[in-house]
């Protein structure tokens, strides 16, 4: 019997240690507790690894009503600068490799937790798509129904692992970074953005989902408006060169049916200008600031106004007065 009881022990010690080290890393910071690696080394490897688990927890620990949802380019827009700009606070629920699928799931979570106001949401063309079906949103239901799964997700000790290695053995955490020059990693963007166009779907479900997103948004009150986020020129053309340009034209008039929307993506001074761009798809955070001051200024240079047609004839305009009115209301 005490050999049983032996045997028992060794076998469950590995988990003991395993469950230990979660604990007292608490790399997604749902437990609570302390933990043995800082605040800012956990926000920088958890919102890599999943970050629509360590936001879901930090929108909960606030009482905002305003959010930002969107992939990576809404990263490099400062909700500091939209409160100094505008005068109101939200809380940026931007993915990097975010999907729309990611994006939808975010913002009922967010309707069930919270009585929201307003919600805006980065849309693009790349995420428009039916094959791009990527979830990583069900991760914080999960381990709030079964917090013992916590203690054992892979994903939460590769979390629990890299804070340790960068807090205490001060190994930089890096994560598919390229080690290639700027001018490279510019064309290798270009190439990504073409294998996806080549497996672009217009959707049918995406589409029907955020239209009963709208609907729910117009029946509870809340403003919702979509911001098409600019990429650069040589990304917009590349649109035109994969046969998807009537393709674009509909999914822009797909979103001025359903809810005002600001679009910042067409060939303008900002978009040409190369400066302003990190890479293909990402502005700068210095470039972000101008759009903040057209988009929540009220002052549009660089973005405009989508109005779709009885016929879905796309038609753009600036800001009118009763726009700025419902804007700054």
């Amino acid at each position: 019997m005490r050999r049983v009881g032996l045997q028992a022990a060794i076998f469950f010690v590995p988990f003991a240690l395993f469950a230990s080290f979660i604990a007292l890393t608490d790399p997604f910071d749902l437990l609570g507790t302390p933990s043995v690696v800082s605040e800012a080394t956990r926000m920088k490897v958890a919102a890599e690894l999943n970050p629509t688990l360590w936001k879901m927890g930090k929108f909960l620990a606030t009482d905002d009503d305003r959010v930002l949802l969107g992939d990576s380019r809404l990263g490099h827009i400062d909700v500091r600068e939209i409160e100094r700009v505008s005068g109101r606070k939200y809380f940026n629920f931007w993915y990097g490799g975010g999907t729309l699928r990611e994006m939808l799931n975010t913002f009922w979570f967010a309707t069930h937790h919270r009585k929201l106001k307003e919600v805006v949401m980065n849309v693009a063309f790349s995420t428009y798509n039916d094959n791009n079906v990527t979830d990583r949103s069900g991760a914080y239901e999960e381990f709030h129904k079964a917090p013992a799964l916590y203690f054992f997700d892979w994903t939460v000790f590769e979390a629990a692992y890299y804070g340790v290695s960068a807090d205490w053995f001060r190994q930089p955490f890096v994560l598919g970074v390229p080690r290639v020059t700027r001018n490279q990693f510019w064309n290798l963007e270009l190439d990504f953005a073409r294998n996806r166009y080549r497996t672009h779907a217009m959707p049918g479900k995406y589409k029907a989902d955020m239209q009963e997103m709208a609907r729910y948004c117009r029946t509870h009150g809340i403003v919702l408006t979509f911001i098409i986020l600019p990429g650069h020129i040589d990304l917009q053309n590349e649109v035109g060169r994969c046969g998807l340009s009537s393709e674009y034209l509909q999914f822009k008039s797909d979103m001025a049916h359903m809810a005002v929307t600001y679009d910042c993506d067409y060939p303008n001074s900002f978009t040409a200008e190369r400066r302003n761009f990190i890479d293909p798809f990402h502005f700068t955070t210095s470039a972000g600031n101008v759009l903040i001051e057209d988009l929540w200024g009220g002052d549009l240079r660089y973005c405009r106004i989508l109005h779709a047609g009885e016929q879905g004839t796309l038609l753009s305009s600036g800001l009118t007065d009763g726009d700025q009115a419902s804007r700054k209301g």
